[in-house]
């Protein structure tokens, strides 16, 4: 966006008519709406672009941020955790995982997400 919102959504409005899978517009539509706190239709954009593009972590990160900004930190951490099992070796989803919890207040959780995740090899007995 480039601080002009209504124009931002007439323009992603406009990709998504042309090309209705269109990620980053969705994302962006998602984007302009959070700006206006129209959560459903926030998570309905982002739900959209998961589905268009199932295979790609970086649209699944979308409705994680949206609880987050909601201080929704129990669907956050639903949502990055399947997330997680579905992109076990994603860095940005294993540290989004792990900065949820944290948020949520679930220190020990987070540094067990990091650790199994990124040094297996480490106990911390």
């Amino acid at each position: 966006m480039t601080g002009r919102p209504d124009e931002a959504k007439k323009t992603y409005s406009d990709i998504v008519a042309q090309k209705p899978d269109d990620v980053a517009a969705l994302i962006g539509l998602a984007d302009t709406v959070v700006a206006e706190r129209r959560w459903p239709e926030a998570m309905d954009y982002t739900d959209r672009a998961r589905a268009a593009a199932p295979n790609d972590p970086g649209p699944g990160l979308a409705p994680v941020n949206l609880y987050a900004v909601r201080r929704n930190w129990q669907n956050a951490i639903t949502t990055a955790a399947d997330l997680a099992v579905k992109f076990p070796r994603n860095v940005d989803v294993i540290d989004k995982l792990g900065r949820v919890q944290i948020a949520a207040g679930d220190t020990a959780g987070a540094v067990t997400t990091l650790r199994v995740r990124f040094c297996p090899a480490i106990s911390l007995r």
